[in-house]
């Protein structure tokens, strides 16, 4: 596993405009957005620009997928086709959204290692992240971290922070190097 990044640029990858833009710039990794920034009917397009910047800068990106089920009226659960989609030669890693649970990181890391072998990557050669976005998932963030152990990281947005911190920053941060927005 790879470093992990110090900063993150978040692009919606159907909006070929700024897949352009971020080709151009510099940040330690690019985080292709195909879920909240992505309306429904584009969801095909930002795989598709996913797939473009990942062929020309390969080993930058991660691919922030969506949910891998539809848990409230707002989550589109098309994780799993974004992951086939884009589990490719050049992807860095994939952001798992909403992450609640331990068993979330599992069905994600299983639908990633069977992407892995469909497209004869190394089994764990792409990495796993997941965003903390809700009081479930801030709860739950200490299985989680322990959950991501060994395929990647955890991505805590600082606000987060204010009520768990000590136990969060215990398991996540120092032993495992989370990252906070």
């Amino acid at each position: 596993m790879m470093q992990s990044p110090r900063s993150l640029l978040f692009v919606p990858a159907h909006v070929e405009k700024m897949i352009a833009k971020a080709l151009g710039l510099h940040p330690d990794a690019v985080v292709l957005d195909l879920e909240d920034s992505v309306p429904l009917a584009q969801k095909e397009a930002a795989r598709c620009g996913a797939r473009r910047y990942l062929g020309e800068r390969p080993d930058h990106a991660f691919a922030r997928i969506n949910p891998l089920d539809s848990r409230t009226p707002f989550s589109i659960g098309s994780g799993l086709a974004d992951i086939a989609a884009v589990v490719t030669r050049g992807l860095r890693g994939i952001v798992l959204p909403k992450a609640e649970s331990a068993a979330d990181i599992a069905a994600c890391d299983e639908a990633l290692r069977t992407a892995e072998r469909s497209a004869n990557l190394c089994l764990g050669s792409v990495e796993l992240y997941a965003i903390i976005e809700t009081a479930k998932g801030v709860h739950a963030a200490p299985s989680i971290a322990d959950a991501l152990r060994l395929t990647g990281g955890l991505i805590v947005p600082h606000i987060l922070l204010r009520h768990r911190k000590q136990k969060i920053r215990e398991r996540a941060h120092e032993r495992y190097g989370a990252l906070t927005l």
